[in-house]
C-alpha cells in the first residue's frame, strides 16, 4: 500500500478510503456547526491506521508507524479525543523501535508504574493498569513488598491472601468516589471498603479512616524485629543519659516494642523560610510489636500506624478546622526526598497506653460522632505524635514561640542585624549595672538594681502584651477568627479559632506553633536511633 502523507504534523480525515489533509474553511465550518465531527474524524483516522498497519510490511510499515506517531503527537493535548488517541498509542507501541509511549497520559501512568517497582510487562494489560491507577491501588501496592504477577497469561493481585486473576477482580470490585473523605475507594457489591496492605494479605476489608488500629498495616519477620530493636536501643532517654551502657541495655531489654516517629522532607528551596516551613513535612507514628499483646490482639511483628490530618483543607493558615485519623497515613503514598524515622524502645505497658490513647481519639470521632479539632498551630500532626509519645513516657519537642520562629525564617542579613542589636543591648545593660555597682553604696546599688530589674520585668510584660494586641489583627486576617474547630486531645478542652479566645489578645505566649521542623531537628539529634531513607517507595520500616 502506497500512502502519501506529508511529514509535517497535520489534521487528517478519511475520504474514499484514503487519508487526506483536513484543512481550510470547509473543515472549520464543519467543526463549528456539526457536533461530534472532530471526534468522528479522529476515530476514522485511527481505524484507517489500524487496518493499514495489519497488512503493511517492511519499510512501508515503518513509514506508516512514523506517520501514526506524528498523528498521536499532534492530538496529544486534545482532551476531546484523548481516550481514542491514548488507546491507539498503546496499540502501536510494540511497533516502535524505542518501545516508548507517546501520549502524555500513557507516559505519566507508565512512569508511575515503574516507580511503583512493578513488572513492566504487566502494564501491557492496560485495563488492569488503569484500574490500579484510578482506584489508588497502585499507590497502595507500591509501599508494600508485594510484586504483581501473571497467572495463565492474566495479571493477578493478592486478594485476602490469595493470588487472584484480573478477570475475577474485575467482576468483584468497583471504584467509588467519596466526597466526605476526598478520595476513591475500592468496594465490593455490599459497599465494603477494601485497602491493599503490606501484611501478607494484600487487598482486604479495611477502611483506612474507620478501622484504624484493628489490622496491622505491615508484618515484620522475627529477624527484622530484632534488627529494628537494635536500632531503637540506641535511643537515649534524657533521664537515663547518666547511666552506663550496660544498665541502659538492661532497661531496654524490658522494652520489646518500638515506637517510630516519622517525618518527611521535600526540597522546595534553600531559604530560611523554606527550611523552616516548606521543606519539613507531615509527621505520623507507628508502633511495632516486639512481643505478643493479647489484650489488643497484637502479635510479634505487627506494625500499626497512626496519622492525623485535616478533614477539610483551610483557606487561611490560622483557620480552625476538623481532623481525621488515618492508617496507613496518606503521606506514605506521597513522593518525598527523604523520610526521617526515629525508633524508641517502649515496654508492653507503654505500648498499650499509647495504643489506647490513639484509638480513643479515633473512636471519639467514628463511634461517638464527635469532631476532632485541627489547627496548623495548636493541634496538628506533630501534636498528635507528641501526645501519643507522652503516654509511652517519652517527651518529644514540637513547639516554638513566635519570636524564635520569626528569627529562624528571616533572611541571613536581617539575622546578623538582629544579633548586632541584641549584642549592643546586652553590652549597654551590663555597662549600666557595672556603673551602678561602682558608684553607689552596696545597699543602695542593690536596691537600684532590684528596682531596675522590676522595671525591666514590668516593661517586658507590657511590651509583650502590647505586641500580642498589635498582632491580633494580623492573626485575625490570617484566619484566626474563623473555622469550625472541635475536641482537643486533652479531655474537656476544645480547639477553636485562636482570636476568639479573649485571654489570648494580650498573651504573647499564645502565639506558639507546633511545626514538623522542630520534631525533625530533634530526630537528627538522636544518633543511631534515627535513620533516613532517601526517595522512599516502600514503607520506611528499617534502615536501607
Amino acid at each position: 500500500m502506497s500512502i502519501q502523507i506529508p511529514a509535517a504534523l497535520r489534521n487528517y480525515r478519511v475520504a474514499d478510503e484514503r487519508l487526506v489533509l483536513d484543512t481550510g474553511l470547509f473543515r472549520t465550518l464543519k467543526h463549528f456547526f456539526q457536533p461530534g465531527y472532530h471526534t468522528a474524524q479522529v476515530k476514522k483516522v485511527v481505524e484507517f491506521f489500524t487496518a493499514a498497519l495489519k497488512t503493511a510490511q517492511g519499510d512501508a510499515k515503518k513509514e506508516l508507524t512514523a506517520k501514526a506517531d506524528a498523528f498521536i503527537l499532534h492530538y496529544a493535548s486534545d482532551k476531546s479525543t484523548a481516550k481514542i488517541v491514548k488507546e491507539f498509542d498503546k496499540q502501536i507501541r510494540p511497533l516502535r523501535e524505542s518501545a516508548l509511549y507517546l501520549h502524555p497520559q500513557n507516559r505519566q501512568l507508565f512512569a508511575k508504574w515503574t516507580r511503583a517497582l512493578q513488572p513492566a510487562e504487566l502494564f501491557q494489560h492496560h485495563e488492569f493498569a488503569e484500574f490500579l491507577e484510578r482506584s489508588k491501588l497502585l499507590s497502595q501496592i507500591k509501599v508494600t513488598r508485594d510484586t504483581l504477577r501473571t497467572i495463565d497469561d492474566e495479571p493477578a493481585m493478592l486478594v485476602e491472601g490469595v493470588w487472584t486473576k484480573w478477570s475475577a477482580i474485575q467482576k468483584r470490585f468497583q471504584i467509588e468516589d467519596s466526597e466526605f473523605y476526598g478520595t476513591k475507594f475500592v468496594t465490593d457489591s455490599t459497599g465494603q471498603v477494601y485497602t491493599y496492605l503490606d501484611n501478607r494479605k494484600g487487598l482486604q476489608k479495611y477502611h483506612p479512616y474507620q478501622t484504624v488500629g484493628e489490622v496491622p498495616i505491615s508484618v515484620l519477620e522475627d529477624n527484622e524485629v530484632d534488627a529494628l530493636r537494635g536500632v531503637a536501643n540506641q535511643f537515649v532517654r534524657p533521664e537515663e543519659a547518666h547511666l552506663p551502657q550496660n544498665e541502659r541495655d538492661a532497661l531496654n531489654a524490658e522494652r520489646p516494642f518500638v515506637m517510630q516517629i516519622v517525618t518527611s522532607y521535600t526540597d522546595r528551596g534553600g531559604s530560611n523560610f523554606s527550611e523552616t516551613i516548606r521543606n519539613p513535612r507531615h509527621a505520623y507514628m507507628r508502633i511495632v510489636a516486639g512481643a505478643d499483646l493479647p489484650e489488643h490482639n497484637v502479635k510479634k511483628g505487627d506494625v500499626f500506624e497512626f496519622g492525623f490530618g485535616w478533614k477539610w483543607g483551610v483557606t487561611l493558615p490560622m483557620e480552625a478546622t476538623q481532623g481525621l485519623f488515618c492508617s496507613p497515613d496518606p503521606w506514605e503514598y506521597v513522593p518525598c526526598d527523604k523520610r526521617f524515622v526515629t525508633c524508641i524502645p517502649i515496654s508492653a505497658e507503654s505500648a498499650a497506653a499509647s495504643f489506647d490513647f490513639a484509638l480513643r481519639q479515633q473512636r471519639k470521632h467514628v463511634q461517638l460522632g464527635r469532631e476532632i479539632g485541627f489547627h496548623l498551630a495548636q493541634q496538628n500532626c506533630t501534636v498528635f505524635d507528641r501526645k501519643v509519645a507522652e503516654h509511652a513516657g517519652v517527651a518529644i519537642p514540637t513547639e516554638i514561640q513566635l519570636k524564635p520562629l520569626l528569627f529562624r525564617i528571616l533572611p541571613d542579613f536581617l539575622k546578623r542585624l538582629g544579633e548586632q542589636i541584641s549584642t549592643y543591648t546586652t553590652k549597654t545593660s551590663t555597662f549600666l549595672h557595672d556603673k551602678i555597682r561602682a558608684y553607689t553604696p552596696a545597699s543602695a546599688g542593690e536596691k537600684a538594681l532590684c528596682c531596675l530589674d522590676k522595671i525591666h520585668t514590668a516593661y517586658a510584660a507590657a511590651r509583650d502584651a502590647l505586641t500580642a494586641f498589635v498582632l491580633l489583627p494580623i492573626r485575625t486576617l490570617l484566619g484566626g477568627w474563623y473555622g469550625l474547630g472541635g475536641d482537643s486531645f486533652d479531655e474537656g478542652e476544645e480547639i477553636q479559632a485562636p482570636s476568639r479566645n479573649l485571654r489570648s489578645w494580650f498573651d504573647l505566649s499564645s502565639y506558639s506553633y507546633n511545626l514538623p521542623v522542630i520534631l525533625q531537628e530533634w530526630q537528627k539529634e538522636q544518633g543511631g536511633a534515627s535513620f533516613v531513607v532517601e526517595n522512599p517507595v516502600r514503607l520506611a520500616l528499617l534502615p536501607t
